[in-house]
């Protein structure tokens, strides 16, 4: 099943408390599956799904974020593919695509990168096709670091960022999900498996070196890490 996204929030944080403080619903309705949202100063970026009986697209909203308690969009880029993950490096916006179950003779698998030196109005820059779903992305240093499910992990060279180059192929058991990396590892959300952790001291070529799958673990989709702690996010793999 798919839970239909109302709007985009902002929400006022303290330490013990948070409290909503503004919302955009206007571009968002019962066929829109919002899929991420990345924010860099005053902008935040959000990735849609447009879907409906017959087709699908994607869209790339840009929003000012100057005044947190009205959003207000400044573009809106649109895609003919199904957008998957975004992430955000420097001053560029990288997006995954999977493929389209509504639209297979627009199938894109692979990801774009975008320019945001114009924080407000996003420009194509590159895109590189991969054979398989790229269902993640996560950026450390020079590399780009792809999560294709159960087709492992690909390793994209991003030193000039239009024009992608493939680096490496990490095979990893069970699906690839969410990625994150930090120092010289990189932690992967795996699916059925867990959590697995690969070396990046050679980031083109990564080297996996442990495992942890926990009691009454469900499906490890997505993965952030604060300090000495990572964070996994357990549900159905859907």
């Amino acid at each position: 099943k798919l839970l239909y996204s109302l709007g985009v929030y902002s929400f006022n944080r303290d330490q013990q408390n948070v409290s909503q403080t503004g919302v955009d619903r206007t571009h968002f309705n019962n066929y829109s599956l919002l899929q991420g949202i990345e924010t860099k100063a005053n902008y935040a970026y959000v990735t849609r799904v447009n879907v409906s009986s017959f087709s699908s697209s994607s869209d790339l909203i840009t929003f000012d974020i100057t005044n947190p308690e009205r959003p207000r969009e400044t573009s809106n880029y649109s895609f003919l593919h199904f957008v998957s993950d975004i992430t955000i490096e420097g001053n560029f916006v990288f997006l995954t695509f999977n493929s389209d179950p509504y639209e297979p003779q627009e199938d894109f698998k692979g990801f774009y990168v975008m320019d945001i030196s114009n924080p407000s109005v996003p420009a194509f820059l590159a895109s590189y096709k991969t054979a398989s779903d790229a269902i993640s992305v996560s950026i450390l240093g020079d590399y780009a670091y792809l999560g294709l499910g159960e087709n492992g992990l690909e390793v994209i060279d991003i030193s000039d960022p239009s024009s992608p180059l493939r680096a490496g192929m990490l095979a990893v058991p069970g699906a690839t999900r969410g990625t994150f990396p930090k120092d010289n590892y990189l932690y992967i959300a795996n699916g059925y498996d867990g959590l697995r952790t690969a070396n990046l001291s050679q980031p083109a070529s990564p080297a996996l070196t442990g495992q942890n799958k926990s009691t009454g673990t469900l499906y490890a989709k997505k993965i952030s890490l604060d300090g000495q702690y990572a964070y996994v996010l357990d549900t159905i793999p859907y």
